[in-house]
């Protein structure tokens, strides 16, 4: 009986030690002071693993240490890759767990990538530094404590969550919320509204409550960290130049290589002071960001704290990789806006070919005799529409470097229900060729794809038929939504052949983006037998941008009712169909 009473007693005593404890008073330390006494960095997880220094990466202790002042409650840290954010959020994990236990939840774009955050960065994180072990039990899925979304300390509880499941980030109040990769959330919770605001409810009943945004920022039209960043405080690090003492925060403007356009020298690289023109090395670029702790705020009456921080910041990237990855991405429009994100840590504002007219591609036209092959080219391929009455056929050819030449575009005739209509279809592609001017070798559709939006079983039965007899042709679907592969299998079940899908989106803002292009690289030319009518229909779609019902922008490819775009379809597929060449099966 006394044995009962005294394991009882102790409870109690438990109890009363960890409620106390709740209210003793908080560190002394900064984050960055708690980061350099504690945190371990793990092997395998940076390319710098043992103990964490903030002199590594100097413009970071500014911003942690601006987390634990209490001199703001809302923070926003738009960045590139390759700066540390996933450092600074496991910083901040990692301090509030040790020093300031709270209630906290820790939003990733997806389920998948929360546990995948958690067992690969959180926890390897806790097991190599001592005073998180402490504090944090292994997993024990079993009584539900400690599990890769939830896990129990003194004082406060954090999980992991998905932005892509509302109800896990609407769940019980917290006191600190971190946002990671907001870019990348989906625009809506479904009925439950934007994930952002689910978030923000869940801190206001905390008098010290936290909001955390972090992102590398996607497109301008629709990113959410440009937006949280447009209404912070806008901070950026700012440098001296030892030459004369100009302050300034570092910019691609001010990167400078040897060479031209086309003879060019990353390894030349360096940076030059805007104002004097004085030339800093890596070396020299590394050493100044480490002796210099100064920010300036471009909106400084604003209650939420922002910063910027780009690669040139980085003690990890050479200038003469940036430099390398510039000139790789220079005139690709899709490359160019990964340098934009993931290098300069800015959105991307495509320049589309809205911005083009009939009349400029027209007089664009060149003399390319019939049936003859452009010099530079050396594949064909075929896109395919079929309608009511007719297929629109596109004949394109590809040189290196994605340059691209429109040859022909055609309709062949005829009632897409009835056999005699696909054997004209069939006669017509495997009878073309094209004779190249130099070689005198002719030339052959390599691939062709074919929308199976109608008569889609005919298409199927045709397609299959036609693999039989060795021709490499496709039934395709176009899918939208943005990030969708130019050719994917599908793994839906169909009759007679395989389904392979068009990410749609991606590819009209390809090809768009390359009408602007008029010399070089990834150009496209178009031959004289092209009418008027061809590039009305290849500019009509264009892109709006509409508010949704939950307050978020959302991008949408759109065209005037009752207007023609067989010309921009039949070009899309006819791209597809090349990237079709990469993939073996048929």
């Amino acid at each position: 009986m006394r044995q009962k009473h005294q394991i009882i007693e102790d409870q109690v005593n438990a109890l009363i030690d960890d409620c106390f404890s709740m209210f003793k008073p908080k560190t002394e330390r900064t984050l960055s002071q708690w980061a350099d006494d504690e945190r371990i960095i793990p092997e395998g997880t940076s390319p710098e693993p043992g103990k964490w220094k903030t002199s590594r990466v100097p413009f970071m202790r500014y911003i942690m240490d601006a987390i634990t002042t209490g001199d703001f409650d809302e923070f926003v840290f738009m960045a590139s890759s390759q700066v540390g954010k996933t450092e600074l959020l496991l910083n901040i994990l990692a301090f509030f767990i040790a020093e300031d236990p709270s209630p906290i939840l820790f939003i990733q774009p997806t389920k998948d990538a929360a546990e995948a955050f958690s067992e690969e960065r959180f926890t390897p994180m806790v097991d190599a530094t001592p005073c998180l072990m402490d504090k944090i039990a292994a997993n024990k899925s079993r009584d539900g404590k400690n599990t890769t979304n939830s896990k129990m300390f003194k004082g406060g509880h954090l999980a992991f969550v998905g932005a892509n499941v509302p109800q896990d980030v609407s769940g019980r109040p917290r006191r600190i919320v971190l946002g990671d990769e907001i870019d990348r959330w989906a625009f809506s919770a479904g009925k439950d509204g934007d994930v952002a605001d689910l978030a923000r409810q869940r801190v206001k009943n905390f008098w010290n409550s936290l909001l955390i945004w972090v992102s590398t920022p996607v497109d301008i039209d629709t990113s959410r960290i440009w937006q949280h960043w447009l209404g912070s405080t806008q901070e950026h690090k700012y440098i001296v130049c030892p030459c004369c003492k100009h302050e300034h925060h570092m910019v691609w403007e001010n990167v400078k290589w040897d060479g031209d356009n086309v003879n060019s020298s990353p390894e030349t690289a360096y940076y030059e002071c805007p104002k004097c023109k004085d030339k800093w090395d890596d070396v020299t670029r590394w050493r100044l960001d480490k002796e210099t702790d100064i920010w300036k705020s471009d909106n400084p009456d604003s209650a939420i704290a922002g910063w910027h921080v780009n690669q040139l910041y980085s003690p990890w990237v050479r200038l003469s990789t940036l430099v390398g990855d510039f000139l790789k991405a220079k005139g690709k429009p899709l490359r160019e806006k990964v340098f934009q994100n993931t290098v300069l840590g800015l959105p991307f504002e495509a320049k589309l070919g809205a911005e083009v007219e009939v009349e400029d591609l027209m007089a664009r036209r060149e003399e390319i005799p019939e049936n003859t092959m452009p010099e530079r080219a050396a594949l064909l391929t075929a896109g395919v529409d079929i309608g009511v009455d007719c297929g629109d056929i596109q004949i394109t050819a590809y040189g290196l470097n994605n340059e691209t030449w429109a040859l022909d575009k055609y309709k062949i005739f005829g009632d897409p229900s009835g056999q005699s209509f696909w054997d004209d279809l069939y006669k017509s592609l495997s009878s073309t060729q094209y004779k190249h001017p130099i070689s005198n070798q002719f030339f052959r559709i390599e691939a062709t794809a074919i929308d199976s939006g109608y008569m889609t079983t005919n298409v199927y039965k045709n397609v299959a038929k036609w693999q039989l007899r060795g021709m490499k042709v496709y039934a395709t679907k176009g899918v939208p939504g943005e990030g969708k592969p130019l050719w994917k299998h599908s793994t839906a079940k169909i009759k007679y052949t395989k389904l392979y899908l068009i990410g749609a989106d991606d590819a009209k803002t390809m090809i768009y983006s390359n009408l602007a292009i008029t010399e070089g690289e990834s150009q496209i030319h178009f031959s004289k037998r092209l009418e008027k009518d061809y590039f009305e229909e290849l500019i009509e779609e264009k892109i709006e941008l509409s508010i949704n019902g939950y307050g978020m922008p959302v991008k949408k490819w759109v065209r005037k009712q009752g207007a023609k775009n067989e010309a921009f379809d039949t070009m899309i597929y006819s791209w597809a169909a090349r990237e079709s060449l990469k993939h073996v099966n048929i």
